[in-house]
């Protein structure tokens, strides 16, 4: 959330390695189970301070690094919820969609500088995040359960899915493809 931060690492990168080719930006925050009308309005600002601000953040220093080394490609993290209304997790719905948004106007920005931007959408993946959903008093395995059984696949994806997604898009031979937005959900 800090630009100086980004900078900084930006920084570090041309050092350490040169420049930067690939940036993804994967940083996310979500506060579960909080009906619209309650949220507060710090909560909501650091919502979109993490996942929307971060991303804006991350495209714009990425572009200004990677258009004075011919190209590169940058895959934003966006969600199944960016696309998806939860009615108790709204401030998240709401960040996730700017980066959407964000992916396609950076894209349209960058693409004369052959810099590639695109998203991609998980689902549900047994992470941390998603496992902060649960309360105490409920079964993890049976919520992986209820979870993978609204998939038609009947599964959750894996980091791994996710992994290979990101890859997908920021492989030098998908040059063609950009301000995209892929799910990798299952199905969902």
């Amino acid at each position: 959330t800090q630009e100086d931060g980004w900078i900084a690492a930006m920084d570090l990168m041309e050092q350490a390695f040169g420049g930067v080719d690939i940036l993804v930006n994967n940083a996310g925050f979500y506060v579960p189970d909080i009906a619209f009308e309650d949220m507060s309005i710090d909560l909501w600002r650091r919502h979109f301070a993490v996942n929307a601000d971060g991303c804006f953040l991350g495209c714009k220093h990425a572009i200004l690094r990677m258009k004075g080394h011919g190209g590169g490609a940058i895959v934003n993290i966006g969600s199944g919820m960016s696309i998806t209304a939860n009615p108790l997790g709204a401030a998240y719905c709401g960040s996730k969609a700017a980066v959407l948004m964000t992916t396609r106007t950076a894209a349209a920005s960058a693409g004369r500088y052959n810099i590639r931007v695109n998203a991609v959408l998980p689902g549900a993946v047994n992470t941390v995040m998603l496992m902060g959903n649960t309360g105490a008093s409920d079964d993890p395995a049976a919520y992986l359960h209820q979870m993978a059984a609204y998939s038609p696949m009947n599964r959750l994806a894996t980091p791994e899915d996710i992994a290979h997604g990101v890859l997908m898009m920021s492989d030098p031979a998908s040059n063609a493809i950009t301000g995209v937005f892929l799910p990798v959900d299952c199905g969902n």
